[in-house]
């Protein structure tokens, strides 16, 4: 059982304060989904529990397979908690919760572990800001980021909303890493490999670069 409420601790890339909000408990699980190499998928059409408030909580499943072999395991819910439920237990102010089914998850299949043997080639790490919409989960953009083979790893950092990005958008960092196993990158090839990777995201996933200021 996940639990938050506040204001989350300021950072380089998310300056100003703000109040929690679903999306920042959604995150949580998101680095969860990572770390068991589990997407998750997010469905809030109706309260998934009673104890939350409609409209803002939803029901997280795992996705397992593609195409008409899809299918969706739940695994348990994440929502704000009802405003008339905090009262009854003394608790002031907005509070989000997020409850996962260890037994599910644990029934689950983990999608594959990339293993590569060790080059001797230097590899070469470039930060890439991605917005996409709020409720997308960070597996999807992970997945299409290691993709290519020239990517040795993708690692999340940083999630931001706020005042720089759309309203219903987020901003996803990663620390990217390209490596070859035959030679030492270009800075042409790098290019040529994140331009790829870049109109991926915008076609997929209808997202856009984030850049620097």
């Amino acid at each position: 059982v996940l639990a938050m409420g506040g204001t989350p601790a300021a950072s380089a890339h998310d300056p100003e304060p703000r109040a929690a909000d679903l999306y920042d408990a959604k995150a949580l699980l998101d680095a969860v989904a990572a770390a068991l190499r589990l997407p998750f998928d997010y469905e809030g059409a109706e309260p998934p529990d009673a104890a939350l408030l409609p409209g803002v909580s939803a029901r997280v499943g795992v996705v397992q397979g593609t195409g008409k072999r899809r299918r969706v395991t739940p695994v348990g819910v994440v929502g704000r908690l009802d405003p008339a439920v905090a009262e009854r237990m003394g608790i002031a102010g907005d509070v989000f919760l997020a409850e996962l089914d260890v037994d599910a998850l644990a029934a689950c299949d983990p999608e594959p572990l990339r293993i590569g043997t060790l080059s001797r080639y230097p590899a070469v790490v470039e930060d890439l800001a991605i917005v996409v919409e709020a409720d997308l989960p960070a597996a999807r953009v992970h997945a299409v980021l290691t993709r290519n083979r020239l990517v040795e790893r993708a690692d999340l950092f940083d999630i931001y909303q706020g005042p720089q990005v759309p309203q219903g958008k987020k901003s996803l960092a990663y620390a990217v890493t390209y490596r070859s196993p035959e030679r030492t990158l270009t800075d042409a090839e790098i290019a040529r490999v994140r331009r790829g990777i870049v109109g991926q995201l915008e076609r997929e996933l209808l997202a856009a670069i984030r850049e620097s200021r």
